[in-house]
């Protein structure tokens, strides 16, 4: 009978030991659980922040284009501008300097 409770006494703590480690490991399971919830939170996040950031870029960059489409038709209009200024002045003189004289013709 001492043998018999010896070992039952021997298979109660393994079971305890067992129930030990199995609460151990559940444990760490859980804290597991919470570390890959927390990194696809994180996760989540960061593909809304590239979400975002990836619209701002589209946004400067059809701004860009806008501002180069502009630029390029002022500066077509400036050289236009340019040309027609010219034309007057080189017509001012015409008429102005047009007999030759280095003073005003009189008509």
């Amino acid at each position: 009978m001492a043998e018999e409770t010896s070992a039952r006494k021997k298979t109660e703590n393994a079971l305890a030991d067992a129930h030990r480690v199995i609460a151990e490991k559940e444990a760490l399971l859980q804290d597991a659980r919470v570390t890959a919830t927390q990194h696809q939170n994180a996760h989540m996040d960061t593909k809304r922040d590239r979400d975002g950031l990836q619209s701002a870029l589209t946004q400067t960059q059809q701004a860009l284009d806008v501002e180069v489409a502009a630029r390029a038709d002022m500066q077509t209009l400036a050289n236009q501008l340019k040309e027609k200024l010219n034309f007057q002045q080189q017509l001012h003189e015409k008429v102005s300097y047009g007999c030759g004289n280095s003073h005003p013709c009189p008509w």
